[in-house]
């Protein structure tokens, strides 16, 4: 027997996917003149998401939807999420207070005239598409809104994806019976770094033969770390992908065929003086297993015949 290495991994591809959902609907008629876009999907308080008639709709900060028109004299919760978007922009000094006053109106005015549109002093009902929190990654739904477009209001366009992408497995039936939980995955990324994941739960493919097995962080936060940017913000992203069904381990290698159980319950193998040797099997993978409680160069019996496995270094 000689030293060596055994091990097994499963060759296989995981899939990526950001998952959204529905977050606010347009409110402006009109045909689309501009869409923006972001090279990861991150939109922050007041940026432009697309324009209706040249008119530019933007996201802010706000748990109340946009339902009218805001200018002087208004008052409500909506108005003071009008005035903390101006605030965090840098054109309102004066209190957020939901009160539309002479320094909120002025604001306004400095906004529009930031946007290039026609200053009013007053923003138009749609100009302003409120969310829960911000940055976050924002889709604007393609099929609905592309320029050309026409619009009458009311369509659901804007959706929100979540922090993180989905990771899973797609396998045949005998595959995940090899896949247990716990399984360490190690995912090559679109630009060639390796991502560290964890077998999870198993879900049959109600639409195909397959079986999703999922993929958590083998550490806290994100599969993709702080590189998830690779991945596609619109499509599913294929990977390749390698899963850990025996961990690699170092020793002395040989047959797991030669392994014999006595009738006191110990593994053995038996040299060629035919002396049962006990062993300890560390690892066992594709017909090899490494053992500890033998010599590098023992001779070892087969079934019927002496082997000496001081070939080659078998590794798996």
């Amino acid at each position: 027997m000689r030293a060596g290495e055994v091990g097994s991994t499963l060759d296989i591809s995981a899939t990526a996917q950001w998952n959204t959902q529905n977050a606010a609907a347009n409110q402006l008629s009109g045909v689309v003149t501009s869409i923006a876009t972001s090279s990861d999907g991150l939109y922050s308080q007041g940026e432009v998401l697309y324009s209706v008639n040249q008119i530019p709709v933007v996201v802010a900060i706000g748990d109340v939807p946009a339902f009218r028109s805001i200018g002087a004299g208004d008052q409500g919760d909506d108005v003071a999420q009008v005035q903390q978007m101006l605030a965090d922009l840098g054109l309102f000094v004066g209190s957020v207070n939901g009160k539309a006053g002479y320094d909120t109106v002025a604001a306004i005015s400095a906004w529009q005239d930031g946007l290039g549109t026609k200053n009013t002093g007053r923003v138009e009902f749609g100009q302003i598409i409120f969310l829960p929190s911000l940055p976050a990654r924002v889709t604007v739904d393609s099929a609905v809104i592309s320029k050309g477009s026409a619009l009458s209001g009311g369509e659901q366009t804007i959706r929100l994806t979540d922090n993180q992408p989905t990771f899973w497995l797609s396998v045949t039936p005998s595959q995940a019976t090899t896949l247990r939980a716990g399984l360490e995955v190690q995912i090559s990324s679109p630009n060639g770094n390796t991502w560290h994941a964890v077998t999870d739960g198993q879900e049959a493919d109600k639409e195909s033969s397959t079986i999703n097995v999922s993929l958590k962080s083998a550490n806290d936060g994100p599969i993709c770390a702080d590189q998830c940017r690779e991945l596609k913000f619109n499509d599913r992203s294929v990977l390749p992908s390698k899963a850990i069904l025996t961990k690699p381990v170092k020793g002395m290698v040989i047959p797991t065929s030669t392994l014999v159980v006595s009738a006191q319950g110990d593994t053995v193998v038996v040299d060629e003086a035919g002396t049962a040797v006990p062993v300890s099997v560390l690892a066992s993978a594709r017909g090899m297993s490494v053992v500890e409680g033998v010599d590098n160069g023992t001779k070892i019996r087969l079934p019927g015949r002496i082997s000496d496995s001081t070939a080659e270094d078998p590794k798996q």
